[in-house]
This record gives C-alpha cells, structure tokens and sequence, in this order.
C-alpha cells in the first residue's frame, strides 16, 4: 500500500487555521494523494509522523458519510497505521527508556478492532473485506483474543477462497487447531495450504505438521508419505556439512519418520515401503532413522534387525559400511 505523506504537511495538520480562505471538508485524496504542482513546492518538506497521519484519517472518518465507500479504505490503511504504532510499542517493551503501558496497548488494539468491525458492519458486502477480516483477525490476535481471531479466519476462507490471505488464514487455522489436539480439524487446513496455489511460504511446515496430526490420529503410514515428501522438498544437502540449523531439522524429520514406521508394526511396513520407493537415496536414513528409535526404545535386537535388513537389501550401496558398524 503506498502512501503519499508530503501533502499533510501543508494541509491536515493546519486544518484549525485553514488551508485555503474557503472552508471544506477534507477528502480522502487530500490525505492519500499529492498534487504534481504541490508536490514541487513541499520536496523539502519534513514528512508527517504515522502519529499526525492516523491523526488526518481519524479526521476524515468523523466527517465521511457512511455511504461514502472511501471510509472503507480509511479504515484498513488506519488500522494499519496502528498496528505499526503497537509494534514499535512491543519492540520498546523491554527497553529501559519507554515504559510498556498494557492500558494504553490495549486501549489502541480495542479502537482499532471496533474501526475494522463497523467497517464490515456498514460494508457487508463489499469485495476487499477480506483484507478488513484479515486486519480484524491480527487485531484479536494481539488482543490476546485467539479464539475471535480464529473464528474471523475462518470467515475470512469461507467467504473468500480466492483472497491472497487465505493460505496463510488456513495454515493459522491449522496451527491452532493442533495445539488444541483437533487433529482431524488440523489436517483440513493443512491440506487446504498444501493443496492451493502460491503456498510456498507454507507447503514445508504445513506437510511437516500434517503428518503429525494424521500420526497423531493413528495413520502411521500417512504420515510417512507427508515426512517423505518434505524431506524430498527440502531437498538437504548432504554433499556438504549440514549447519546447526539445518542438521536440527534433518533430524527431526527422520526422527518422525521412524516413529512413525515404529508405530505402524517396524520393520515389515519399512521394507514393503522402501522395496516400492523408487528413490533409493533415502533408504538408509529412514532405515536409520527406525534402528534409533527401537534403540532409544530399548528394543536392541529390533534395532539390529533393521540394520541387518538394510545390509542384505541393498549389498551394493555406500551406505552398508556404515551400516554393519552399527551391528
């Protein structure tokens, strides 16, 4: 969203002393929007702070009629403005210079979370009210409301399957879901992220978690093909040393695909899966990957076996070496 500042130099703020000797109402394109001619006259102009522009928008709101469409915009681009403002109050917190007021941080989050709900109260049925729903649901949010903003995602993917929000609405619907233990709501919106376009940002983590919530639900071998599609994903190379970061998530990814065949009966379902796996790269991990959790488990002999296995069933790969040194 692009904003035009300069304009409120000359204007908003010396609203009580007149701009022109003909007194009018402000307009949105007076706040948003620079005319060529002025704009050569206030370039050396100091721009406004994001305090004096809420300030101007708040100012148009109270003159806007309501079936003047533009108030719409006012709010979200003013809302905006005060979720900039609460953040710079968070990134402060914990700052020896400014002291962190829960009133007046709650106060800006209530004003802006009543804004955004009149908004789509007067404006019901307007095509943008998935940006006002997405605003509304980070407000709840940073209210600490988790449940109203989970309640306006969901709303929000309801009403708008096509919005640029609502891949990210559904991984959010997914992440509460889990850590409430509903599972079988988790792995719907995880699926919905995995299954829509443009889900890069979120195809990684949600594949990771739905396997984890059909685990959870007792589908074991599900749950393997989700581990196996993100490690094939993320593509880890392993040519090269692995960073701390980097070998922490090899780790938990073939940790979890372990479990996951420990679970679904051990070595007989991790054979039947690897004879039919064409990509043959992988095998040893997750071979590995069930010997150490049957270790952990104490389950030793187990443990041997799947090595065992992996030596017989694949004599002529680099990996056996290592393999009989854990025997």
């Amino acid at each position: 969203m692009r904003y035009y500042n300069i304009l409120l130099i000359s204007c908003i703020t010396l609203t009580s002393l007149s701009c022109t000797s003909n007194p009018r109402k402000d307009t949105l394109r007076d706040v948003d929007v620079i005319n060529k001619s002025k704009q050569r006259q206030a370039v050396f102009i100091k721009p406004k702070t994001s305090e004096e522009i809420k300030s101007a928008y708040l100012q148009y709101l109270k003159q806007a009629s309501r079936n003047n469409h533009s108030r719409m915009e006012a709010i979200s681009r003013l809302a905006q403005i005060e979720f900039e403002l609460t953040d710079k109050l968070i990134e402060n917190k914990n700052t020896d210079s400014i002291e962190f007021d829960d009133d007046i941080y709650n106060a800006r989050m209530d004003k802006t979370i009543n804004l955004l709900k009149t908004s789509l109260k007067d404006y019901p049925n307007e095509k943008t009210n998935d940006r006002i729903l997405y605003q509304l649901s980070k407000a709840y949010e940073q209210r600490g409301t988790i449940d109203k903003s989970i309640d306006t995602l969901l709303i929000l993917t309801q009403k708008f399957p096509k919005s640029p929000y609502y891949v990210e609405s559904q991984f959010r619907i997914g992440e509460a879901a889990f850590s409430k233990k509903d599972y079988i709501t988790a792995e719907d919106a995880y699926t919905e992220v995995i299954s829509s376009k443009k889900n890069d940002v979120f195809f990684e983590k949600s594949t990771f978690k739905r396997a984890w919530s059909r685990y959870k639900q007792g589908y074991y071998l599900e749950s393997v093909d989700d581990i196996a599609t993100v490690i094939k994903y993320h593509n880890f190379d392993k040519s090269k040393k692995l960073d701390k970061s980097e070998k922490s998530l090899f780790n938990e990814y073939y940790r979890t695909i372990g479990l996951a065949f420990a679970y679904a009966g051990g070595l007989a379902p991790l054979r039947k899966y690897t004879g039919s796996n064409s990509d043959k790269k992988l095998n040893y991990d997750i071979y590995n990957s069930l010997s150490k959790v049957f270790t952990k488990q104490e389950r030793y002999s187990d443990a041997v076996a799947v090595m065992e296995d992996y030596i017989l069933s694949n004599k002529n790969s680099l990996n056996t070496p290592y393999s009989t040194l854990k025997l």
